[in-house]
């Protein structure tokens, strides 16, 4: 039997909080469109606390995009990530001015050399 996996309340979170990212909003921002406070907008990105139906059609509409946005598949994003922690290192990359981008890839470059030297040792 073929089981598709249920997607979690944290994943979702992390999707509201990449496109929340996207658009540049702040999370105070995101909190004044769903009614809610910051801190609760921190929680549902967080996936300690979970959307409801209405509330979730609302955080949508806020993002612009359409409700199966927060429930794709893992694999059906931009790209193939190893893992969430990637995904999240895409996701504000992305948001970076140009020369912050520069310094991200210099930096990343000078660890990757780094660490291929320690475990060379």
């Amino acid at each position: 039997m073929d089981r598709k996996k249920i997607v979690s309340s944290r994943e979702i979170g992390k999707r509201i909080k990449c496109r929340r990212l996207e658009l540049s909003l702040t999370q105070e921002m995101l909190a004044t469109m769903l009614d809610v406070s910051y801190q609760q907008v921190q929680r549902y990105e967080s996936g300690k606390d979970r959307l409801n139906v209405e509330k979730l059609q609302v955080a949508a509409k806020a993002l612009s995009v359409p409700i199966w946005y927060f429930f794709r598949p893992s694999g059906d994003e931009e790209g193939s990530f190893a893992d969430d922690q990637e995904k999240e290192l895409v996701c504000h990359f992305r948001h970076a001015r140009r020369e912050v981008k520069e310094l991200m890839i210099n930096f990343a470059v000078m660890v990757a050399h780094w660490d291929k030297d320690w475990q060379d040792t």
